[in-house]
């Protein structure tokens, strides 16, 4: 028996509504997958125009770099380090411009950038130059027990700042008689910069000076751009009040500022012996001054911190080292409540230092109304 199923009937109209709705959905599946793809590319688009925007910052800093690496090279001649300064930044220029793919041009100025950097490292220092006066001798220390005896102490006499009696001495001083540590800070400029200096005190009533310099030779003059690229050797200056100060506050007329610390004294005896130690290693393997690691203020900074249980924390005012002073002050080092204005004026010494004139007791009168010693947090109130 056969059964006959009648399927029901589709009309030709809803078959034609079916394969026009099945058409529009490919059509809009296809669309969507455009606009994918296409955010996609713009993405990747953006990304790279950013990734190659940084590539071409990143070596044009670096390309001036090594152009300076060059410029500021101990090559002889001006005209020859400027000229190779140039065909440096050529080179890169012209591989980025002519070398397909681009990472070919990367690659030579990887390779290129990277030779200037080593040879430049390379570059050494010396204690061999003809050297300006006031810095063409070095100091070292002999230790004996408690005696530390001192060669190339200076201690010049000064009939204006650039006419003086050359004097360096050998001193002898006990360690066991180091009473007080200073520090000076004197303006010349800027209010922002200062030249920083220690100051120790012993017993006896004499006071030993240390600061650190840039090693100038004849003829040089000290260049804040040039000191960032090993044109200068680094120096320990230890020298007698009379001189180190006195040739700031009296004949420089530099606004001067001298803050005592309250270190027990064998802080300080450690602190000595550390700067000490540092200007024996500089007489025999001397140094670059370098602006940021290698300074006036960072070396020494780098000597108390090892002393101390904690180091002193980061700041930028210790790179902007006329601020160290008011950032010590923010720190509750110091004892009056006052403002910084007013505090600071309680720690300068150029105004006594020009009327007293330069005394043998040069050292005792400068001190005679300084503030409370810093070192102490001031307690808040209640």
């Amino acid at each position: 028996m056969v059964v006959e199923v009648k399927l029901p009937y589709v009309p030709a109209v809803r078959q034609a509504e079916r394969r026009e709705l099945s058409s529009f959905s490919s059509i809009e599946l296809r669309s969507n997958w455009r606009r994918v793809v296409r955010r996609k590319s713009i993405v990747r688009l953006t990304f790279r125009i950013l990734a190659w925007s940084l590539t071409i910052f990143v070596v044009a800093v670096l390309t001036v770099i090594g152009s300076l690496f060059i410029h500021f090279s101990n090559l002889p001649w001006g005209w020859l380090r400027t000229s190779l300064a140039i065909a440096f930044a050529g080179v890169v220029v012209g591989s980025f411009v002519f070398l397909r793919p681009r990472w070919k041009a990367i690659a030579v100025f990887a390779g290129v950038f990277v030779a200037v950097v080593l040879w430049y490292s390379l570059i050494p220092a010396s204690n061999d130059r003809e050297w300006q006066p006031d810095v063409a001798r070095v100091v070292t220390a002999e230790f004996e027990g408690d005696t530390v005896t001192l060669h190339n102490v200076r201690n010049f006499q000064y009939r204006s700042a650039d006419d003086y009696d050359i004097n360096w001495e050998t001193r002898t001083y006990n360690l066991s008689e180091l009473r007080s540590l200073d520090f000076v800070f004197s303006y010349w400029g800027p209010t922002a910069i200062a030249h920083t200096m220690l100051s120790f005190g012993f017993a006896d009533g004499r006071y030993l000076c240390v600061s650190v310099e840039t090693r100038k030779e004849i003829g040089e003059t000290y260049d804040p751009m040039r000191s960032f690229f090993k044109q200068f050797e680094l120096i320990y200056i230890v020298g007698d009040e009379r001189d180190l100060v006195a040739l700031r506050t009296n004949l420089r007329r530099e606004d001067t500022y001298l803050f005592p610390f309250d270190y027990e004294p064998a802080r300080i005896r450690a602190l000595l012996l550390d700067i000490l130690n540092s200007a024996n290693d500089l007489a025999r393997e001397p140094r670059h001054y370098r602006t940021i690691r290698d300074n006036c203020t960072t070396s020494l900074i780098g000597h108390i911190n090892r002393i101390q249980d904690q180091p002193i924390p980061f700041s930028f005012k210790l790179i902007l080292n006329g601020y160290m002073p008011e950032l010590a002050y923010e720190r509750g080092r110091f004892a009056s409540e006052a403002p910084f204005s007013v505090v600071k004026q309680e720690y300068a010494i150029s105004a006594i230092a020009r009327a007293s004139g330069v005394t043998d007791d040069f050292s005792q009168r400068i001190r005679k109304a300084l503030g409370a010693p810093l070192g102490t947090k001031r307690q808040s109130p209640p």
